[in-house]
């Protein structure tokens, strides 16, 4: 990367960022050391490389076409039927892998039972009604020399299973008969319709024998004394260290993991305080996952957690509590990673982060909890409950990505769209109460195809000019990954080459975004906001017109969910000559009626039941006035919907307004929609 690139992010890690925090260490500028304890295969995928048949490990999903029929394998009537009468192939046709060794296996359906032969494993036909897996469950893929992918299974009873027609599948076929020709009704070609490569993967993958030395070798090499000298080194004050639930039961923990990680992560906490860095001790990995991902060191890709998993999940948090509470380089403990809505419900969640949170307290006072937002929910859910909590943070992850939202946005609209949409997120969790908020995953990544060096430059700098006002701080994903432009460990992207690192480095680089700055004349340097609908969109859904209609341009839109819409304050508004002529100030009235208008914007649209002509004040609650709003201002005000009743046409909405970052006015909502 240019120069210029590493005079961003040195200025940043070198500065003292404003926090309303008076803990000296904070806000935190740190790296996330992905893939050490918890594997994520796709950060360095050669980890794999050594497992015989690495491309059917655990939560391998493939389907099997018969060759004779021509039809895919399929589970009916609740499991009580495996057939081969499907023409194509979807979730019911789709089998999840448990994998026992290279060539044994389970296969776990959608609804979570694995097939098997019928009469509790002494008949021929097959069944997926078992909701656990035991020899009646397990088959051998036997794969074509020269086409991996034709295939042929064998069944317990030691036969091969056959679709000889399409209404059965059963195991009664004669291996020294079958051939593989394509007629034969044992033959089926199969296709891997995904794979993961996790922790389970990679232990279960390498087996009993080969695990233990692969892992702990890639524990002690992977980071190192040296990577903690350099972080230091290069402006960075913390390491959040994703851990697995494994981690409290080593030397010795349930198969297939292994012991070692708890070694290591001790390591890491010595490294920390040789080289005053502070430790976040992530729990990545729950077991039976809170998400379903590979990084939650799930077996098959379901996620299963639920309240009945709230004490062993607890017990984790005690371990490392009591282990690490009275270490000066413990900065906190995050009680479970990206738990995911809604299959996690938040009732539960906030149970279990109540007692994780006084499991916590026992033994640190000081210590602060994380608390992970869950993926797919509103990023203010947790608010309420944190309130009532002391030296907690809220954890948001932020990425252009893993949405087709992002597909088709350029250069700059991903960097608007972190100008506007996430430092407005950002700012509704960031509260003036206890809770602090922590950004605790970004990364120098898009979809944009095409970039140059100077388009990451632009996206890393609004990032950091962003997620730096977290309070808590912010955690870059990751230290190191195979992927170029999310290693921040590569010479190219944040940091010098380690063999020219030198202190100088960062200290020489601190005027940096001021000489950026003074490259790109000021009337240059700041994009237009986006336009999701501009004022000929909105006429058409609103029916306010002048002097009434206070809604110039709306910048961002989730449909059914809030938009975000703007109100360039001019002089020539008519209401200022009598609001007030010596001092200009726009009516708070008014104010909400801007706002009001950008909820029914939602309001109106089919995700809502926008069939209706208008919409009305049904009533306003809790309505703030923070700061005057004067000519040459930008009113730019989001609007939420949080309660429907679709019936009557009523929502609960809840409304803030800002210039220039800060919070000017806020309030409840209750709308109408309704015809004259």
């Amino acid at each position: 990367m240019a120069i210029l690139f590493f005079f961003y992010i040195s200025w940043i890690l070198s500065s003292s960022l404003a926090s309303s925090s008076s803990v000296d260490y904070l806000p935190l500028k740190a790296a996330s050391l992905g893939n050490w304890l918890v594997t994520e295969g796709w950060m360095e995928p050669s980890m794999f490389s050594g497992i015989e048949n690495n491309d059917l490990l655990d939560g391998t999903q493939v389907q099997f076409l018969s060759t004779k029929l021509r039809k895919y394998i399929a589970v009916e009537n609740d499991g009580k039927m495996v057939v081969a009468n499907s023409s194509s192939g979807s979730s019911w046709q789709t089998f999840r892998l448990w994998r026992i060794n290279e060539t044994f296996f389970n296969f776990r359906v959608i609804n979570k039972q694995f097939i098997g032969l019928d009469n509790e494993g002494q008949g021929n036909k097959l069944v997926a009604v078992s909701e656990t897996a035991n020899f009646p469950e397990t088959f051998e893929i036997i794969r074509k020399q020269d086409n991996p992918n034709q295939v042929r299974i064998r069944a317990s009873n030691g036969l091969l299973i056959q679709a000889e027609s399409e209404m059965e599948m059963t195991a009664d076929y004669d291996y020294r008969e079958s051939t593989w020709e394509e007629n034969d009704p044992s033959v089926f070609n199969m296709t891997v319709v995904s794979t993961m490569q996790g922790e389970y993967q990679i232990t279960n993958g390498y087996g009993p024998e080969k695990a233990p030395k692969f892992m702990r070798d890639h524990w002690e090499t992977y980071i190192t004394e040296d990577d903690f000298e350099f972080m230091s080194e290069n402006g960075l004050n913390a390491v959040r260290i994703p851990v697995g639930w494994w981690i409290a039961y080593d030397p010795t923990p349930p198969k297939p993991f292994v012991g070692g990680s708890l070694q290591a992560l001790d390591n890491a906490f010595i490294w920390a305080e040789k080289y005053g860095m502070k430790v976040i001790v992530d729990l990545h990995a729950v077991r039976v996952s809170q998400n379903g991902y590979p990084h939650s060191a799930s077996r098959d890709g379901f996620q299963e957690w639920t309240a009945s998993d709230i004490p062993e999940t607890v017990a984790i948090i005690d371990f490392l509590a009591a282990r690490y509470a009275n270490h000066s380089s413990l900065a906190a403990i995050e009680l479970m990673n990206e738990p995911l809505a809604p299959g996690l419900a938040l009732d539960s969640l906030k149970e279990y982060y109540k007692q994780g949170y006084d499991t916590v307290r026992k033994y640190t006072s000081d210590a602060y909890v994380i608390l992970s937002n869950r993926l797919g929910a509103r990023w203010t859910e947790l608010l309420s409950f944190a309130s009532n909590l002391t030296r907690v943070a809220i954890d948001v992850h932020y990425y252009n990505l893993f949405s087709n939202n992002f597909n088709d946005m350029s250069v700059q609209q991903n960097v608007d769209y972190v100008r506007y949409s996430r430092s407005s997120n950002l700012r509704e969790i960031t509260t003036s109460n206890s809770t602090l908020s922590f950004v605790g995953e970004w990364t120098d990544e898009w979809q944009v195809s095409g970039a140059t060096k100077e388009d990451y430059q632009r996206f890393a700098k609004i990032q950091l000019d962003v997620y730096g006002r977290a309070t808590f701080g912010w955690a870059y994903w990751a230290y190191k990954c195979h992927s170029h432009h999310w290693n921040l460990r590569s010479p190219s992207l944040f940091f010098p080459s380690a063999r020219h690192r030198s202190n100088s480095v960062v200290v020489n680089s601190i005027n940096g975004p001021d000489d950026a700055d003074k490259i790109t004349p000021i009337e240059t340097r700041y994009p237009a906001f986006p336009t999701v609908m501009d004022i000929n969109q909105i006429r058409e859904i609103l029916p306010h017109r002048f002097p009434f209609l206070l809604v110039d341009r709306v910048i961002e839109y989730s449909p059914g969910v809030s938009a975000v819409g703007i109100k360039n304050v001019t002089i020539n508004d008519n209401f200022f000559p009598g609001h007030f002529p010596e001092r200009p100030i726009m009516p708070g009235v008014l104010m909400i009626e801007a706002m009001a208008q950008v909820g029914g914007l939602v309001m109106l649209q089919p995700e809502v039941g926008g069939s209706r002509d208008n919409f009305f004040f049904a009533g306003i609650d809790k309505v703030r006035f923070r700061k005057p709003v004067i000519a040459g201002d930008t009113l730019v005000m989001r609007m939420t919907l949080v309660k429907l009743q679709k019936r009557f046409g009523i929502a609960k909405m809840e409304g803030k307004a800002y210039v220039g970052g800060d919070l000017v006015c806020e309030g409840e909502f209750l709308m109408a929609t309704g015809t004259d």
